[in-house]
């Protein structure tokens, strides 16, 4: 009998397989029909019907493959075409159903922490492209609170909606959120700016890679030096106070990025000042790098007033305080032209 199914599956497979790799044999078509069958034959002989959460379970299964099949740098494209041949198999021989799912290249729990104000549909369409991912929580940070948002966040998912009264803003709003969570990786998200899950896994590999701060790269979309504002002179001024030029003006004040349960717990509630989180980061010796180039200068450019930029001036300047408070005077930088031993003589 059991010689039986296994012919008949075989023969459903070739049969599958040959619907689902009608395009031009490119190198991505290879990756799927590659994965896809990985996904076939885990679904023959680990089932995870009865799990309570069936993606992330599917995920667990996935990481073996995913580290066999990309040991070093990941190449986006190939990997996105190997997700989608994994789940397609999987799903196809299993009977399990899981639309336009998305999985993870790293063990362990990741959250997402999702700073929203009142908009509605952007919180919904966020939601909707981090169900996709096998994470453990979605918190999100609203100012006010009504039943609309409610229903419509409730159709979505389960996430956790934090009403801030205070409406302290973004750089409160992501420190408490990150109190509430003891995820292993946690997301950072601006509500305002919608993005595609799938923009938000180099910084989830990153810092499942060891990285503990993974921010997000804007040196791309940056004019020349000479048509930088004064919050992007701060970002860059700081990077370059704490020896890490190479960070250029990338900061913790840029959305989306992630951190590590290592460095949530090393910066503490001084995420509420993000260029103070990310001196005391690199101060500690944590890794602080960049994980993908995302252009969000634009929108947030459009969403910061006066009162904002001199909020973010004064923010770096107290990450510089800190940092020669830590570090003396001339921080790290050495004093090669001043012989002060003769003012002792």
């Amino acid at each position: 009998m059991m010689r039986k199914v296994t012919a008949k599956r075989k023969r459903v497979f070739k049969k599958t397989l040959g619907r689902s790799a009608q395009t031009r044999p490119t190198t991505l078509a290879k990756w799927r029909v590659r994965c896809f069958k990985a996904g076939w034959g885990d679904a023959i002989t680990q089932p995870i019907n009865g799990e309570a959460y069936p993606q992330k379970a599917l995920n667990e299964l996935w990481i073996r493959h995913c580290e066999r099949l990309f040991p070093g740098k990941i190449n986006w494209k190939k990997y996105k075409a190997a997700v989608q041949g994994y789940m397609d198999g999987y799903c196809q021989s299993s009977g399990l159903s899981l639309k336009e799912g998305l999985l993870i290249p790293v063990q362990g729990s990741v959250s997402a922490v999702i700073m929203a104000m009142n908009e509605e549909d952007t919180v919904v369409n966020w939601i909707e492209q981090l169900n996709r991912l096998p994470l453990d929580e979605i918190i999100v940070m609203v100012h006010d609170v009504n039943q609309s948002l409610l229903s419509k966040v409730g159709k979505h998912s389960k996430a956790i909606i934090v009403h801030d009264k205070k409406q302290s803003g973004d750089d409160a709003g992501r420190a408490l959120g990150s109190q509430m969570t003891d995820s292993d990786i946690v997301l950072f998200l601006d509500g305002d700016i919608p993005m595609k899950a799938e923009q938000l896994l180099p910084f989830i590999h990153a810092v499942g890679e060891g990285m503990d701060i993974a921010l997000n790269d804007i040196t791309p979309y940056l004019p020349v030096f000479a048509h930088w504002d004064q919050p992007t002179i701060m970002k860059y001024f700081l990077n370059c106070c704490l020896k890490r030029q190479e960070l250029g003006a990338n900061s913790l004040n840029t959305f989306p990025h992630a951190l590590s349960r290592r460095a949530l717990e090393a910066v503490g509630r001084a995420l509420s000042v993000p260029p103070k989180a990310q001196a005391m980061a690199i101060l500690q010796g944590l890794r602080v790098g960049t994980a993908a180039s995302i252009n969000v200068i634009a929108k947030t450019n459009k969403a910061m007033d006066h009162q904002v930029r001199q909020l973010i001036i004064g923010d770096h300047i107290e990450a510089v305080n800190l940092a020669i408070s830590m570090g003396g005077s001339r921080l790290s930088f050495s004093d090669n032209y001043r012989k002060r031993n003769l003012l002792n003589a």
